[in-house]
């Protein structure tokens, strides 16, 4: 079983702890969670070469223009970009700027 944790959404605000889901189990099938940024430009960057390619040749709306946040509120502010972005529907929660949730 995971740990519980607390995390907030892209605002900082309203914070949810793992444990508040134990209970609908059968109803929250997951939860979004924004970790380290993946492809930042200043990282492992997917903007280039071929994947740039593919990426704008398929239209994608992933952001391929981003650097690795460095505060928690660049981070809430790339995640709030992504949430905003690719409307998948379901709110967004952030990870602490030492991984915890990402390393559990």
């Amino acid at each position: 079983m995971a740990p519980d944790f607390e995390l907030y959404d892209t605002a900082g605000e309203n914070p949810v702890h793992l444990s508040d889901y134990r209970r609908y189990h059968e109803q929250v099938q997951f939860l979004n969670v924004y970790i380290r940024e993946a492809h930042p430009l200043d990282g492992w960057w997917m903007g280039g070469g071929i994947q740039g390619l593919f990426l704008k040749l398929s239209r994608s709306k992933a952001a391929t223009d981003v650097y690795d946040p460095t505060t928690i509120a660049e981070r809430r502010e790339v995640a709030g970009r992504c949430e905003t972005t690719l409307q998948y529907g379901i709110h967004t929660l952030v990870d602490d700027m030492d991984d915890a949730v990402n390393k559990a």
